[in-house]
């Protein structure tokens, strides 16, 4: 069965954000945080991934988070890290080596997530039990300098494959997004193109 059919219980059963904003800076949540207001309405999913993944510095961005004004509808996901009161969790393409015991003692019941390249570890994530999929690069970006996208068709044919929501990530500037959800993507992510014309895109 196509996965976008498959999702859709699973989407209504764990209040899955529309969109994903990847921060890794206070400055960063300081610049989604001034544009807060004005996107209320959007199902938004605020990922807390410090580049090192440090456990310290990933439960400071939290706390930074939670010192701003975000709308209710706006999620904190810290990355690699579990944290009091945040039902979700987002595990790298790394922590999907763990086995089957290590991912739940980590994830401690919440909801998670997880970052993939490719159909083997979207396969591997969705045997251990992600409730959606971080798929990138859709096409090549800054943040993967000499890296070539693995373009909207194999996003496609990830999406026909698992019955799991697919978030697109790399590249996906607000003229692309369109082209990403042809292909079957439940949503989008962004990390360096976060501002008011992708979020107007996004809803």
């Amino acid at each position: 069965m196509h996965g976008a059919l498959v999702s859709a219980s699973l989407i209504a059963s764990v209040s899955l954000p529309r969109a994903l904003a990847l921060c890794g800076e206070r400055s960063a949540l300081d610049h989604l945080a001034a544009l807060a207001s004005r996107f209320s309405a959007l199902q938004l999913g605020v990922v807390l991934r410090d580049p090192l993944h440090r456990r310290e510095e990933t439960l400071a961005l939290l706390q930074h988070y939670h010192h701003l004004s975000f709308p209710p509808l706006w999620t904190p996901i810290p990355n690699t890290w579990p944290a009091d009161g945040c039902e979700w969790l987002h595990l790298t393409s790394a922590q999907l080596c763990f086995n089957d015991a290590e991912v739940r003692s980590l994830a401690g019941g919440r909801w998670f997530g997880a970052s993939v390249h490719n159909i083997e570890e979207a396969e591997r994530a969705g045997a251990l039990g992600a409730r959606y999929l971080l798929l990138s690069p859709i096409y090549p970006t800054d943040s993967k300098p000499g890296q070539d996208g693995i373009g909207v068709g194999e996003l496609r044919r990830i999406c026909a494959r698992l019955p799991l929501p697919v978030f697109a990530l790399g590249g996906v500037t607000a003229a692309r997004i369109g082209a990403c959800r042809a292909a079957g993507a439940y949503g989008v992510a962004t990390v360096s193109n976060v501002g008011a014309e992708w979020l107007a895109a996004v809803r």
